[in-house]
Parts: C-alpha cells; sequence; structure tokens
C-alpha cells in the first residue's frame, strides 16, 4: 500500500510542478522581549520558495451545504502547495 501513496505523491508533485508556478511564501517570526536588559530581539522575516497552483473553486468542490456568504464565496480561489520539492 506504500508504494501506491508514494507513486501518488510523485504524481502529484510533477503535475504541480509542470502547471504550477514558483512563489515565495513570507512569514515573520516575532522578537522576544528580555526582561532583565530590556532589549528586543527584532523580528525575523522568513522567506520559503515554494511550487504552488491557484484554482477556481467549482460547485462541486463548494458543497451544496456551503451557500455563497458562508464559508467559500464566489470569487474565492484554493492553492494548492507542493509538500517537498
Amino acid at each position: 500500500m506504500t508504494d501506491f501513496y508514494n507513486r501518488m505523491a510523485d504524481t502529484a508533485l510533477r503535475l504541480i510542478a509542470r502547471f504550477g508556478s514558483e512563489q515565495t511564501l513570507h512569514d515573520v517570526i516575532p522578537g522576544v522581549d528580555d526582561p532583565i536588559t530590556g532589549q528586543s530581539t527584532g523580528d525575523t522575516p522568513i522567506n520559503q520558495p515554494v511550487q504552488v497552483i491557484l484554482q477556481d473553486y467549482n460547485l462541486k468542490e463548494s458543497g451544496m451545504m456551503y451557500t455563497e456568504g458562508q464559508s467559500i464565496q464566489r470569487g474565492d480561489k484554493k492553492l494548492i502547495i507542493a509538500a517537498a520539492g
């Protein structure tokens, strides 16, 4: 069974690499204050390159239980990010 999942993961990564684009995720780790010295370490920015696919939600994926104005609204997008690569 593990071989099946490994093949599916490899296929997904190949498709994301082929049809996706390289983007950069930006994050900031907040600094900490030292109560003894009163100094702050400052924020640490982190930039991570990733392969992504940006898609629209279709009616089936939004589900009948989600009406517009609830969880998924008209014009919302979904982002698929490669887990490796």
